[in-house]
């Protein structure tokens, strides 16, 4: 069993990465859950932060299982899931990702 449904956790890990990281043969994370079709629509409002204003954000979501190459070891399956606002202000990220073995 996967250890977050053992601990009813929705993700193992978390994953912000500030670059398209190669995973294999010149394929791409990002490119890779990017060609994914769209499993979901979902819109929230923002809380305010200091020096922010409170704003909505409308989010893509899409799922990819995959296999993650590991050195020397065998590869890693996981299911990749892909928050992605639809335009972003100026200077936010547009992505957000979780993984779950």
């Amino acid at each position: 069993m996967p250890r977050s449904m053992a601990l009813n956790y929705p993700a193992d890990w978390l994953v912000r990465a500030k670059h398209n990281r190669k995973v294999a043969s010149d394929e791409k994370l990002c490119d890779l859950v990017d060609k994914q079709p769209i499993t979901s629509c979902i819109t929230f409002i923002k809380p305010r932060k200091k020096g922010e204003q409170s704003r909505k954000i409308q989010q893509e979501v899409k799922v990819l299982r995959y296999s993650l190459p590991v050195k020397g070891k065998r590869s890693v399956p996981v299911t990749l899931v892909q928050a992605k606002e639809i335009n972003p202000p100026k200077g936010i990220s547009a992505y957000h990702m979780a993984a779950t073995e």
